[in-house]
């Protein structure tokens, strides 16, 4: 049977045959949180990156009205049976996401190749491969995971129950030993030796995935040294002692990265034609995308040091809008030093700023008492524009764009990466001049 190749861009819509819209009909408008409960090769992120308040998986996959098929801000892959289903960026012109594979290149702070040499398939294992180390240095953050496993002992120190089957089968005669069983609470689990078998599968694939940094390469040693006893040959007993995903709420991310190791050792690339009617893939919230990528920029710059970002999935530098504090709110960035909050929108905002995103950025200004919002967009030119001073308290508001290069005029990724390099320059530069005082005329 012919696979159904369904393309477009984020916040887009598609008409498609009867037969694709009944293939899809069953999925169509269930919350993410629900596909992902239900569909264990459906990896959706930032979600399988740990918990996280950002109601990403309040959302939909998609909808269909009719021979309509509508999604909202999720990029990526996903597909049902022979349905393949490529959501592309809305800023990326054409299939050639440079722009997508570069945010993603940013924020998991790993050097991508050349995307436009690689098949479809081979574009999709390597995301794997490229978001495991953000998802192993996230889990060794929370803690070394530790569960209750059973080792069994033939020596003659026993501290455990004494097993009578194998003490008869291995120790009569009697030759000063006792077979004998523990439950220990352990690091040396299965959820720790799955992801050693990951590490081994990838240091054999793309080794240079496992030295991207410090943290990552300090992650992997503490990983080998907690599994002494592995083995290759238990890849397949330790895969299915992990069907069951973690739920545990001290180590959240692990759940993540079980799945993420799980999928990189069936080398599944994230496979369609299952035939077995379960949605599988490998989405992102856009929005997400674009604000960790800006998160990036300015850790990056020195001259935007002052630059804090409130995380709202670990409550981190929270504002409240009352007195005494109640009611926390996240801006997604805000310059101490400029005394600016800036707003994250990854969507054009060229022909002016939406009524309700002016007044989320003036609510933040008269709440922050700082002189200025800015809203951060993708766009095909960069560029400030001061929209004006607010009357009453006062505040200025304006918007700044980061031109997209498209990709129509890059050869490769890599003119694609110089260029927009370069336009991050211009756009950080541009941010870190502008005259933020608002009694400017």
């Amino acid at each position: 049977m012919k696979s159904s190749l369904i393309k477009l861009k984020d916040n887009g819509d598609v008409k498609i045959s009867d037969d694709v819209a009944m293939k899809l009909r069953r999925y169509a408008g269930l919350r993410l949180d629900v596909l992902c409960g239900e569909n264990p090769s459906l990896l959706i992120f930032p979600n399988c990156l740990g918990d996280n308040g950002d109601r990403i998986n309040e959302g939909r996959l998609f909808s269909l009205n009719g021979d309509c098929l509508s999604v909202g801000n999720i990029v990526g892959f996903w597909g049902v049976d022979d349905v393949n289903v490529r959501v592309h960026s809305r800023f990326d012109m054409d299939d050639r996401q440079y722009f997508f594979h570069y945010m993603l290149q940013r924020i998991c702070k790993v050097n991508v190749i050349d995307m436009q040499t690689l098949p479809d398939e081979e574009d999709l294992w390597d995301f794997l491969i490229y978001l495991f180390p953000m998802a192993l240095k996230g889990a060794m953050r929370q803690g070394i995971f530790r569960a209750y496993r059973v080792f069994r002992y033939d020596d003659d120190q026993v501290r455990g129950a004494i097993d009578v089957a194998r003490y008869i089968r291995h120790d009569i005669p009697f030759s000063g030993r006792v077979s004998y069983s523990t439950r220990e609470h352990t690091a040396d689990n299965h959820v720790i030796q799955l992801v050693r078998h990951a590490v081994e599968f990838i240091r054999r694939r793309a080794p240079g995935i496992l030295s991207v940094d410090g943290e990552m390469r300090q992650a992997v040693d503490t990983i080998v040294q907690l599994t002494p006893d592995y083995s290759e040959k238990s890849r397949q007993r330790i895969m299915a002692a992990n069907l069951r995903p973690v739920r545990h709420p001290y180590y959240s991310a692990y759940t993540g990265l079980q799945r993420i190791c799980l999928q990189i050792l069936r080398h599944e690339k994230i496979a369609f034609g299952e035939n077995d009617g379960r949605i599988c893939g490998i989405v992102f919230d856009a929005a997400w995308l674009w604000e960790e990528y800006l998160n990036s920029l300015f850790e990056g710059d020195k001259g935007f040091t002052g630059v804090v970002h409130p995380m709202n999935k670990t409550c981190q530098n929270p504002v409240y809008f009352f007195e005494p504090k109640r009611g926390p709110h996240y801006p997604d960035f805000y310059d101490e030093k400029r005394r600016v909050v800036m707003d994250a929108k990854y969507k054009s905002l060229d022909n002016g700023i939406p009524r309700e995103d002016l007044f989320q950025l003036i609510s933040y200004i008269h709440v922050m008492a700082y002189r200025s919002g800015v809203l951060l967009y993708p766009s095909h030119a960069t560029g400030f524009h001061d929209e004006g001073r607010l009357k009453g308290l006062g505040g200025r508001i304006g918007w700044a764009s980061l031109m997209v290069p498209k990709a129509a005029d890059c050869v490769e990724f890599r003119n694609f990466e110089a260029a927009i390099r370069n336009n991050e320059g211009e756009f950080l530069r541009l941010l870190g001049e502008h005259d933020y005082d608002d009694n400017h005329s």
